[in-house]
């Protein structure tokens, strides 16, 4: 099991959906991978609140043994702005 962080970032203008790539070679055919927010501590690069406010909804998806997995995120209500820290875990 492995775990870490990526950054998703809907862009200035605004978006309804958005995806990362996240590089892991450790990752073959069969492994299982999620995504979940986890409000950070800090303030950065987003206030707390605004990952509740955006009502953001996360999954993980797309493995490709040896590559890595897309992280995907969208917006429930409108568009959501700029970046935000997604929590990553694979089995």
């Amino acid at each position: 099991m492995a775990t870490g962080t990526c950054v998703v970032d809907f862009g200035t203008a605004g978006s309804f959906d958005t995806s990362v790539a996240v590089a892991d070679a450790t990752v073959v055919a069969g492994t299982k991978v999620d995504a979940y927010i986890l409000v950070p501590a800090s303030d950065s690069p987003r206030f707390r609140d605004e990952y509740w406010v955006e009502e953001l909804e996360v999954f993980a998806g797309g493995v490709s043994a040896g590559v890595g997995y897309t992280v995907f995120a969208k917006c429930g209500f409108g568009v959501a702005f700029g970046q935000f820290t997604i929590n990553w875990v694979t089995v």
